[in-house]
């Protein structure tokens, strides 16, 4: 029989496992269990001596080894289904491990031994249910399947996350330490704030400050044309913005409503003050990640996937915490409610 393999994002599946192995205490080595991790979230291995693990390894007797993505994820996943040397557990976006039958059902393992995590998923269980489980000639489930645990977002309807990587107007953490922390909340308030900054400084290591970047290149071109429907208070409809008129839900194409035509007046005024880098029309990705990575660029309005990768880590890996990012909800104006964050979905089918 091929080996099996549990699939979740967390380690919550292990440890509830790890805890009702009977009444050995995982104290010496013999009782420890590692467990290995295969992740397509390009971060760097926690250290040896990070607490979370180390409690985790004194409580439960349970060590990780990491095998982190490198290069191109599709030919990364399809290696290890061919070699069939699968990790215990995997954190990944793709259905193709569940579609080479290399998953184990976790519905009865955490049914039996998993009380704490029934509890924790009481209000998503059904949901957990795979789509794809046995159905009988009528398309009701028969024999319901679990694969995937949800390891982060909303469960039980308020969003638990703290990691963020949306839509934002993000902000050097050096900007806002230089002037205490202010609250930002309109768009005049930020590109003042960048202003200042960048009239007090305006070289960084030796560079120019770049005040604000916009990145246009290809498909990304998206970070140019969606600040209106936030600034007026809108999520993320895509190029517009959805709203009820008459019992009826009406989307408004973001090209052609009066918050376009305020923001890129703005932008205009911006633009012409010098905030705006010139060559954000020009650059190309390559060039506009790379000022990102060089800690000169104040702000930029971008989701945060986008640059979290290797630009920021770039920051981290040189110790210029200080010229990480932060984002801000902010909007035209004061009277606006913001409403940047995604309505997080919990990691389900």
């Amino acid at each position: 029989m091929k080996k099996m393999m549990v699939v979740a994002a967390s380690a919550l599946m292990a440890l509830s496992l790890a805890g009702c192995g009977g009444n050995k205490k995982p104290g010496s080595s013999s009782d420890k269990m590692n467990i290995s991790i295969f992740t397509i979230q390009q971060r760097q291995q926690p250290p040896a001596d990070n607490k979370s693990y180390k409690w985790i390894e004194e409580k439960f007797g349970v060590t990780f080894s990491w095998d982190i993505l490198v290069g191109d994820k599709d030919q990364k996943i399809g290696v290890l289904i061919a070699s069939d040397d699968l990790p215990d557990m995997v954190e990944v976006d793709s259905e193709k491990f569940q579609g080479a039958g290399k998953l184990r059902d976790l519905k009865p393992l955490v049914e039996k031994y998993g009380p704490n995590l029934m509890k924790h998923y009481a209000t998503a269980w059904k949901k957990m249910i795979d789509q794809d489980s046995e159905k009988d000639a009528n398309g009701n489930i028969v024999a319901e399947h679990i694969y995937s645990l949800p390891n982060y977002g909303v469960i039980d309807g308020v969003p638990s996350d703290t990691y963020y990587n949306g839509n934002g107007w993000w902000i050097q953490k050096a900007v806002l330490k230089e002037f205490g922390y202010p609250k930002i909340k309109t768009i005049d308030q930020y590109f003042d704030l960048i202003e200042k900054y960048y009239k007090k400084y305006p070289t960084i290591d030796g560079l120019p400050t770049i005040p604000f970047n916009i990145i246009t290149a290809d498909w990304e071109a998206f970070d140019l044309w969606n600040p209106p429907q936030f600034l007026g208070g809108n999520p993320n409809d895509g190029n517009g913005h959805v709203v009820k008129e008459g019992g009826k839900y009406v989307y408004y194409d973001i090209f052609t409503d009066d918050n376009a035509k305020r923001w890129f007046k703005l932008a205009n005024g911006y633009y012409q003050r010098g905030l705006i880098d010139p060559a954000s029309f020009t650059d190309n990705r390559d060039q506009y990640y790379a000022k990102i990575a060089q800690g000169r660029v104040l702000g930029m309005f971008i989701q945060g996937w986008q640059f979290m990768g290797e630009p920021e880590q770039t920051l981290w890996t040189a110790g210029k915490d200080e010229r990480t990012y932060a984002p801000l909800a902010v909007t035209f104006d004061e009277s606006i409610k913001p409403h940047y964050r995604d309505r997080s979905l919990p990691n389900l089918q």
